[in-house]
């Protein structure tokens, strides 16, 4: 059941429609750290299963099976195919590159996000820095989960 919004939510009369279940998707996952004084840019990403839930407004995408990124983060539909990641997030993903011994997700905060479909393609990309008590702490990490029904 697709409910509306609450009134004086901003989101009222929207109600997403982003083809709600599992997706199996792919992720590209792009690091940029400075490391013993250079800058190391390195580029990774696995396989995994996207599952979308929504409510109206409210969309939850929860990823797993992916070595490169885990977690579960909350949305506010913008229009019926577009929706922003909410603030004070996290995401679960490794130090990436060659300078970093261990491949153990840690926290990565998320400072943007957004979920899109076109036609039957889903599309989550986000954008934030490693923790100050990972392995990598203000690593810039990027990325994409590109999913297909």
């Amino acid at each position: 059941m697709i409910r509306s919004p609450p009134k004086g939510s901003g989101a009222e009369g929207i109600v997403a429609k982003l083809l709600a279940g599992r997706h199996s998707c792919r992720t590209q996952i792009e690091t940029l750290d400075h490391i013993n004084g250079l800058n190391e840019h390195v580029v990774g990403g696995a396989t995994g299963t996207l599952t979308l839930a929504q409510d109206g407004a409210r969309v939850t995408a929860q990823y797993s099976g992916d070595t490169s990124l885990a977690g579960t983060l909350r949305f506010k539909a913008r229009t019926s195919t577009t929706a922003s990641a909410e603030a004070g997030q996290i995401l679960m993903a490794p130090c990436m590159g060659t300078g970093r011994p261990s491949r153990t997700a840690e926290v990565l905060p998320i400072a943007a996000g957004s979920l899109t479909m076109i036609d039957s393609t889903l599309f989550l990309s986000f954008a934030g820095a490693m923790a100050d008590s990972s392995s990598c702490p203000g690593a810039q990490v990027a990325g994409s989960v590109i999913c297909s029904k």
